[in-house]
């Protein structure tokens, strides 16, 4: 009796009506990708994903997959991971994770810094 294919429905409703149901898709999609800063959600991620005590050739393919650029952090035993992530308004949003090694091949600690967002954001 009822046709409840969306496409028909959409077609059944007066035109106004279609214009705003169709921005509110096409809004609903633009924010689905929309990153937001979650600072608990990093910290659980970098110490679910690297721990102390592995390999440090280990967590750097593991935080590669993830999108992550790691580079030594000059004369120190640190290795410091970064990345972008873009919020709905452009501005250019940094995770980074340092992966402490004590001059080893072994992660001795793992340390999460905040998230640090900005229009202009340099990044490594």
């Amino acid at each position: 009796m009822f046709n409840t294919d969306l496409f028909s429905l959409s077609f059944s409703l007066p035109r106004p009506r279609r214009a705003l149901t169709a921005l509110a898709g096409l809004a609903t999609l633009a924010l689905a990708g929309c990153y937001t800063v979650d600072q608990p959600r990093l910290n659980s991620f970098a110490n679910q994903t690297v721990t102390a005590g592995m390999p440090l050739d280990q967590a750097l393919v593991r935080m590669a997959v993830e999108g992550f650029n790691c580079q030594k952090d000059g004369a120190s035993s640190a290795m410091l991971c970064t990345r972008d992530q873009r919020t709905l308004l452009r501005a250019v949003c940094v995770e980074r994770v340092d992966l402490k090694t004590g001059g080893g091949k072994m992660v001795t600690a793992v340390e999460v810094a905040p998230v640090a967002c900005g229009k202009n954001f340099v990044t490594m």
